[in-house]
């Protein structure tokens, strides 16, 4: 059901969430925006992207980009320097402030950049499917008005495919069978067998 649907949705949303903001606390604790695994964030962007309702993906992905924008600036700023990382010989390696705006920068535009690209090709599929969806319609449609007409044609109409085998016939048909439709499908049931042979 939609409620169902609904519901689901909200809960990736929040899974999503969640993950993005253990992401940010990991990543904080291990030598901030300048660890190479701030691009990670563009993973959870382009999974909002694929799962979720459009309007709620467009949603998750501002609200991601938003919080890595808001990390890097609180962490270059200085206003909550990320922890340090420790050096092979045992002391704490600090990141310069214009490390960590590039890197935080360059991890915001991932996330955005390739969640629009996301956003577009899932989109692009969704109106290909409406349109698939709608061209299936139609052709059950006239489908439906062909069979219609066909059985309620006074002239026996009968169709048969390159091997005999009667794929189609229609009420006035049933005269070709005085017992009624034949128990085979074959055409030359219709025919005696010097007929069928002619």
């Amino acid at each position: 059901t939609s409620t169902t649907r609904v519901s689901s949705a909200r809960w990736l949303a929040g899974q999503i969430a969640v993950d993005s903001l253990t992401l940010a606390w990991m990543l904080h604790h291990a030598g901030g925006m300048t660890n190479p695994f701030g691009s990670f964030f563009a993973f959870n962007a382009v999974i909002a992207s694929i799962v979720l309702p459009l309007q709620l993906a467009r949603g998750v992905v501002f609200a991601l980009t938003s919080g890595v924008v808001l990390l890097t600036v609180l962490e270059a700023s200085g206003a909550l320097p990320p922890l340090c990382i420790q050096a092979a010989r045992g002391f704490c390696v600090q990141p310069d402030a214009l490390h960590l705006f590039a890197a935080g920068l360059s991890a915001a535009a991932l996330t955005y950049g390739s969640s629009r690209f996301v956003l577009a090709l899932v989109s692009s599929l969704a109106l290909e499917r409406e349109r698939l969806r709608r061209s299936n319609v139609a052709v059950r449609e006239e489908r439906e008005k062909l069979s219609l007409i066909i059985e309620q044609m006074a002239d026996v109409v009968v169709f048969a495919d390159t091997h005999g085998v009667i794929r189609l016939h229609n009420r006035a048909a049933l005269s070709l069978w005085p017992q009624g439709a034949p128990a085979s499908q074959q055409l030359r049931v219709c025919h005696t067998h010097a007929a069928w042979q002619r």
